[in-house]
Order: C-alpha cells, then structure tokens, then sequence
C-alpha cells in the first residue's frame, strides 16, 4: 500500500523507512511487555485505539506497515484508529528520547548513551532535514541546528514531530479524547467546519483471533528493510 500524505501519496523509503521499521519493532517489543503485566501503555490521543488489546494492536501495526512501506497494494482509508496506530511509536520514541536524558546515570557503562537521539540525528541528516534548520538559523550566530548530545527533550520532541510530519496531515484521531460523542456521528456542520468525516471516525476495532495476531508479529518481527 502507499500513504495519503500532505506530500501526496507515498511509501516511505531509504533511512526514513528503516528508522519507522526500527521505531515500531522496538515499540512492539515493549508493548508486548507492558502487556504480559499490565503495565500503563503508550497514549496516542485516540480512545479507540488505546482500548484495543495487545493483539488488535498488533494486527494494526502490521497494516501500517504494510501501507508505508509496500507500494503494490492500494491506498487505505486512512481513520482514526490506522493512524494513531501509524503514530504510535513516534510517541513511544518520544518517551524513550525523555528517559534516555533523564536517566542518562543509569544507563549500562557499554551502552550508547546517546541511543535514540543518535538515530533520529543520522535519520534527519540523511533526509537533508538539519541542513534545512541550519538554513532558517543562519543569520542567528547563537542557534545551531541540534546535536546528538542535545539535552533538551523539547528540542527532539520537536524533531520527532518533523519526522511524523512528513507521514501525518495533522492529528485528527485525538479529536476522539476531547470530543467522544463524536464515536457516535459527525453532525454535517462540524465535518464541514474541521473537515473530519464520518467516515474517517471508527469506532470499532478489528475481529482478531490469536492465530492472526501471532502471525502479524512473527512478520513485523521478520521485517527488514
């Protein structure tokens, strides 16, 4: 499948793909252990998608996968419940760059302690992005574009926001948190006011047997770019 995105429809390839492949096998693994003991999960703004299972969860990632990175298969619909799915583990990585600062002491001796800011600094650079804010910058001596021992996780959740932005029109799916009545309809005035549709609100999560969600994690584990 290919992505509607604001930069028209697209799969992501190169450094962009393998970062977002990185960032989600990662962010399954982690799920799959909050989930075996019921730790508090990653929260995407969606009230559909944070209430589903581990195992509906994983079945979405792998479509996700399959729509931003196989350019064979049509374009999704793309809902509320998809794309948080899609934008989970930019929020994930958000809280790994978070500890990864904050806990930056405990943090093994042979460790890269610079893990996580390191990838996106690699993924940003091979995109052109940093060269793009040395631009904006470059007639302010004091700002330069950021560093991989940036501390400042303001700076990278920014950064983090560049790269989904890239993917993501807006984040539509957290309408459903402040306005939950809307899981029951869209009246014609508010989706012509924000441009949300009805059809872009579900309220529903897929139908997943174990055999599906197995087979959905064996194949985002085995995924390679």
């Amino acid at each position: 499948m290919t992505w509607n995105t604001h930069l028209g429809k697209r799969v992501l390839e190169g450094a962009e793909a393998k970062f977002y492949l990185h960032i989600l096998q990662a962010a399954v693994e982690c799920s799959q252990e909050a989930a075996e003991f019921d730790d508090v999960e990653v929260i995407t703004g969606d009230r559909i998608f944070d209430s589903a299972s581990f195992e509906q969860r994983v079945v979405l990632w792998h479509r996700c996968l399959e729509a931003l990175l196989k350019p064979e298969v049509p374009v999704p619909p793309l809902t509320n419940v998809l794309e948080a799915a899609a934008h989970y583990p930019f929020v994930w990585l958000t809280q790994r760059v978070e500890d990864e600062i904050a806990f930056a002491d405990c943090i093994e001796e042979d460790s890269d302690p610079f893990y996580w800011r390191r990838l996106m600094w690699e993924t940003l650079n091979a995109l052109g992005m940093l060269k793009v804010l040395e631009a904006e910058f470059d007639d302010e001596d004091d700002i330069l574009p950021i560093e991989v021992e940036c501390e400042d996780s303001l700076e990278w959740e920014s950064c983090i926001d560049e790269l989904a932005d890239r993917i993501f029109w807006d984040r539509d799916w957290q309408v459903t948190y402040a306005h939950p009545q809307l899981l029951d309809g869209i009246e014609d005035e508010f989706a012509n006011q924000t441009g949300i549709s009805e059809a872009y609100i579900q309220n529903r999560l897929p139908l997943v047997t174990e055999a599906d969600a197995k087979q959905a994690l064996q194949q985002i584990c085995d995924w390679k770019c």
